[in-house]
This record gives structure tokens, C-alpha cells and sequence, in this order.
């Protein structure tokens, strides 16, 4: 295999582990701050299907001559 799987714990380097672990939270401040950033996530994907929706509806009421 000519690229080095970072995930796998037998090839990863100190800096690897450092930044799986980072990537993987274990407590509790962590967890809390990523379920906060997902549901902000989600709300601003939902304002932008609104406001996509929105903007198709203005444009099939008043349709540039």
C-alpha cells in the first residue's frame, strides 16, 4: 500500500494519534460543543432552503422581461 492509513494505529505517527484523538472528543465539553455546531449546522441549511424556495417563488411571480 503505497498511502499510509492514519487511522490505523500501527502505521500512525505521534502527530497522527494527537489528531485522531482531537478529532474524536471523550468528554463531555467536547460532546456539547459539536452537537451545538451541528444544530447551528442544520438551521443554516434550513434558512437556505427557505430562502432558495423563496427566491424561486419571486422569480416565477415576477419574471425578468
Amino acid at each position: 500500500m503505497t498511502t499510509m492509513d492514519k487511522r490505523d494505529p500501527d502505521n500512525a505517527t505521534d502527530l497522527d494519534e494527537e489528531i485522531f484523538a482531537a478529532e474524536t472528543p471523550g468528554d463531555e465539553a467536547a460532546d456539547k460543543f459539536f452537537r451545538a455546531k451541528a444544530a447551528v449546522e442544520e438551521r443554516v441549511e434550513r434558512r437556505n432552503r427557505i430562502a432558495d424556495a423563496l427566491i424561486r417563488k419571486w422569480n416565477v411571480l415576477f419574471p425578468r422581461i
